[in-house]
């Protein structure tokens, strides 16, 4: 599925359910930064925001070779910026796939 987040929009927000418990949300910050961070589901529907589940690893793309480098998150949160490509990966499978063209294109698997 293919979708477009745009940093124009102050109220932008994206979720992308993991796995049965855990969703993952990209929400914006500013018209720059946006922050990726993860909720667990409880009975009721009710959602928990939880630490940065284990076999999930974000990565960045270095633009000179296009090798994948591994982002660290801050304080249980991943800083996204505009300008970068990112990929998620869970479970060693990659499920999110993040484009920048200042609006993003999300691809999930």
């Amino acid at each position: 599925m293919k979708t477009s987040y745009s940093f124009d929009k102050s109220d932008e927000h994206y979720i992308y359910q993991i796995d049965t418990n855990i969703v993952a949300h990209i929400e914006s910050f500013s018209q720059s930064v946006s922050c990726l961070y993860f909720t667990e589901k409880k009975q009721n529907h009710i959602e928990k925001k939880i630490p940065i589940p284990k076999n999930l690893v974000v990565y960045t793309y270095n633009y000179s070779n296009l090798n994948k480098i591994i982002s660290n998150p801050a304080d249980q949160v991943y800083v996204l910026g505009w300008a970068d490509n990112y990929e998620i990966e869970y479970n060693k499978v990659p499920i999110i796939n993040i484009t920048s063209q200042r609006t993003w294109n999300i691809v999930t698997k």
